[in-house]
């Protein structure tokens, strides 16, 4: 029987229209692979973009703030405005490889950026020039001195006055025993280039001695009132001076500017224990806060709070408060509260306050003055 043969040219015009079918899904298949290959390239490009423009504006917004302190600042001081800043913070570097090996035991850390060390730099200048403000002033102070828990415990009232450009001090101190052993009534002392005076209360003499490079234990307390909120020991008897180059002499470790204006700066020493300082940008560049670690993991060893008022153009201590606590950093082991009332600054203090006069000895204590080694009794 003969098969009935189906022509070839309707099969082919089929398989070509098939073909020609597959062919334009293909194309529009990859096509549109690549369509959204190209369109994902661009979101990812807008992206980035909008990452860069949201950096950059963070930077303006942080550089327009520090241009903004410093306007301020230049208007209340035109000599700083003048003066270009002389205080240059040292980044951390990072240490090598081999270096770290050969102690491991110590906290590795990058080199500040140029910004952070600006930053310090900006706040140290101006907490120097601020606090370098206070020149001659008089002041009363109330405090309470503690140490442990169940430990002793004294008041004390202050009478002090001092003339840095000159070189003279006058530091009185009542005591009153709240607990634990009496240490006395306090003293009175006063500090001149040619001379020492020192009375303890309620004892017959006082005495006079020539200046000496190392003062008697009663005269080194609060000397100097611009280091309250740098000090780090309860005696609080170390210079303004020696506290800021400590800090400069020592490699910054961190430097961030908050949006309230205060400067929070960190140093590590030995790599391992932490210095934090607090410096309010808006109030005078003024020390507020102090906070040392002997590890990053561990509570403050040391810690103070400081408030501060100003009087005229300048700054000066308002209350402080400082706290020393065992190795742990658990239990309090000493702390220091003082409230000031000042009553001149940047004025000038009569001579007499200075003198053995000044001091107003009762009558009939007997003065000797290691000077002349002779002695005199007060009538």
């Amino acid at each position: 029987m003969n098969e009935v043969k189906q022509p070839k040219g309707p099969r082919l015009q089929f398989s070509l229209k098939f073909l020609m079918v597959l062919v334009l899904l293909s194309a529009a298949f990859f096509g549109g692979i690549a369509l959204q290959r190209r369109e994902t390239k661009r979101l990812w490009h807008e992206m980035d973009d909008a990452k860069r423009q949201a950096q950059e504006n963070e930077n303006k917004t942080k550089a327009a703030k520090l241009a903004q302190l410093a306007a301020e600042h230049a208007q209340k001081d035109k000599v700083w405005a003048k003066e270009p800043g002389h205080y240059t913070v040292t980044p951390r570097r990072a240490r090598t490889e081999d270096q770290q090996a050969q102690r491991p035991g110590e906290r590795r850390t990058e080199r500040v950026n140029d910004e952070a060390s600006k930053l310090a730099s900006f706040a140290l200048d101006g907490l120097q020039r601020n606090l370098k403000r206070i020149r001659q002033g008089r002041y009363r102070a109330h405090g309470v001195t503690e140490g442990p828990p169940g430990g002793p415990k004294r008041e004390d009232k202050i009478f002090s006055c001092f003339d840095y450009d000159t070189g003279t001090y006058r530091f009185d101190r009542e005591e009153r025993t709240v607990s634990g052993p009496s240490r006395g009534q306090g003293f009175k002392g006063a500090l001149k280039k040619d001379s020492m005076v020192v009375w303890k209360i309620g004892a017959g003499s006082a005495a006079i001695e020539p200046p000496s490079e190392r003062l008697p234990t009663v005269l080194e307390p609060l000397l100097d009132v611009r280091s309250l909120g740098f000090a780090v020991h309860v005696s609080l008897s170390e210079r303004f001076e020696d506290c800021l180059q400590s800090q400069l002499d020592t490699p910054l470790d961190e430097a961030v500017l908050g949006e309230d204006g205060v400067y929070q700066l960190k140093w590590i020493w030995g790599n391992v224990a932490e210095f934090t300082l607090a410096i309010d940008g808006k109030n005078g560049f003024t020390p507020i806060r102090m906070r040392q670690c002997d590890a990053p993991d561990r509570p403050p060893r040391t810690s103070s709070e400081t408030t501060w008022v100003q009087i005229g153009d300048v700054w000066v201590p308002k209350t402080f408060r400082i706290e020393v606590r065992d190795v742990k950093g658990n239990s309090i082991r000493s702390s220091c509260m003082l409230s000031f009332e000042w009553e001149s600054v940047n004025e000038p203090v009569p001579d007499r306050c200075f003198t053995w006069e000044g001091l107003d000895l009762p009558r009939g204590t007997i003065v000797f003055d290691y000077r002349t080694r002779k002695d005199f009794t007060v009538e």
